[in-house]
C-alpha cells in the first residue's frame, strides 16, 4: 500500500492532465522539466467525471507507463465532490491529498505536506499557492490564511490541495455533495474542523495554480454565485451558523453539544442587537459583495466595497469579542477587513 494517494478529478481537461502527472512522476511540462516528488511512495488516482474529450484515453495512456497512476470514471459529469469521494474511495493510501486536473505540485510540495501531517496527528497541512501562467511560474505567490474554524465561515482560507489522514475521510464522510457547482473545498474544510482535524498552515509555496482562462472561478465567481454559495454552505453547517459547536471541533464558541447525545437539547441563536448595534466600515480588497457572519450570533452581513455597500449595522458582540474573532480582528493578510 502506498504512503499517499493523490486524487485528480478531471472534466473535460485532458489537455493538462499529462502536466499534473508529471509534476509528481518527472518529466517535461509546459513550465519545463519537472523533477520526481521526493516522496515517491505514492499512487495517483484520476476520476474522470463523465468528460466529453479524451479524458479516459489521456488516462489510458498515462497509466501505461507507471504502475502508480491509476484511473476511473464516474460515469457522467456528477461534479468535482462525487468524483473526489470517487477516488478517495479507491484510495489505499495512509496520507489523502486532492489535486486539480489544470494544476501541478512542486516536488516538495508531499514532503512538506507529509511531514507535518505525519508529526500532528488529527490534523490537516496546507501550504501557499503558486500562479503559473503563459508556461512558466509567476512571481505571485498565494499566502494562505492560517486556519480558524471560526474564520473559516465567513470565507475559505485554505486551498483544495490539503494534506489528511484516511481517518479524515472516514469521520467527515467525504465531501459534501450539495456543493455541485464549486467551493465543495470550503464546505470539506468546515467539515474537517467540526470533527477536530484543525489546519496547520505550512509556509512552503508548493501548489501550481493554472490561471489560463479555463478556471471554474472565471464563471462562477460573480455576486449572485457567493451569495448562492453562502446559502448553501449556511444550510449545510446551519448549526455552526446558530452557535452551536459540536465537542472536540476547533471552534472557539462559548455554546458546545455532544453529538453522540441524541435528543440533547441545543441552545438557540441569541438575539440580534440585545446589547445594541454598531455601524462597521469595510475597507477589504473585495470589489464584490460577499457575507461576513458573526462569531458571536451567527447572523450575516453582506458588504461590498461600494459606498453604499460599504457601511453596516452589526451587533456590537459580532464586531468585537474577547477571544479575538470579532469584525475588528478580522485581517486579509496584514491590512484589516473593517
Amino acid at each position: 500500500m502506498p504512503l499517499i494517494s493523490v486524487i485528480i478529478p478531471c472534466f473535460n481537461h485532458a489537455r493538462y492532465l499529462q502536466d499534473a502527472v508529471r509534476s509528481f512522476i518527472g518529466g517535461e511540462t509546459s513550465i519545463g522539466m519537472m523533477e520526481e516528488q521526493t516522496i515517491a511512495d505514492f499512487e495517483i488516482i484520476i476520476v474522470d467525471d463523465g468528460s466529453t474529450d479524451n479524458t479516459l484515453a489521456e488516462c489510458a495512456r498515462l497509466s501505461y507507463f507507471d504502475k502508480r497512476i491509476k484511473f476511473t470514471s464516474t460515469g457522467i459529469n456528477s461534479g468535482t465532490s462525487v468524483a473526489n469521494n470517487t477516488g478517495l474511495r479507491l484510495s489505499t493510501g495512509q496520507f489523502l491529498t486532492v489535486m486539480s486536473a489544470d494544476d501541478m505540485r512542486e516536488k516538495f510540495s508531499l514532503h512538506d505536506l507529509h511531514s507535518v501531517v505525519a508529526s500532528n496527528p488529527h490534523h490537516f497541512a496546507y501550504d501557499n499557492v503558486r500562479i503559473i501562467t503563459g508556461g512558466k511560474r509567476q512571481d505571485k505567490v498565494w499566502v494562505m490564511e492560517d486556519y480558524d474554524l471560526n474564520s473559516c465561515l465567513q470565507r475559505n482560507p485554505c486551498h483544495t490541495g490539503s494534506m489528511y489522514e484516511k481517518q479524515a475521510f472516514i469521520d467527515t464522510g467525504g465531501f459534501n455533495e450539495k456543493m455541485r457547482y464549486g467551493r465543495e473545498d470550503w464546505a470539506w474544510n468546515i467539515s474537517l474542523g467540526m470533527k477536530g482535524y484543525c489546519g496547520i498552515h505550512v509556509a512552503s509555496a508548493g501548489y501550481l495554480y493554472r490561471r489560463e482562462g479555463q478556471n471554474r472561478t472565471l464563471t462562477n465567481a460573480t455576486p449572485e454565485w457567493q451569495k448562492e454559495f453562502g446559502s448553501q454552505i449556511r444550510e449545510i453547517f446551519s448549526d455552526l451558523y446558530e452557535g452551536r459547536f459540536p465537542m472536540g471541533c476547533c471552534g472557539s464558541r462559548s455554546t458546545y453539544y455532544d453529538q453522540t447525545k441524541s435528543g440533547e437539547p441545543m441552545e438557540p441563536a441569541r438575539l440580534v442587537g440585545a446589547d445594541g448595534m454598531v455601524i462597521l466600515r469595510y475597507v477589504g480588497g473585495n470589489v464584490g459583495r460577499q457575507v461576513f457572519y458573526g462569531s458571536v450570533t451567527g447572523t450575516g452581513y453582506s458588504f461590498g466595497a461600494l459606498p453604499k455597500d460599504c457601511r453596516k449595522l452589526v451587533d456590537s458582540r459580532d464586531a468585537h469579542t474577547e477571544n479575538g474573532k470579532g469584525f475588528l480582528d478580522l485581517r486579509y493578510k496584514t491590512k484589516k477587513s473593517f
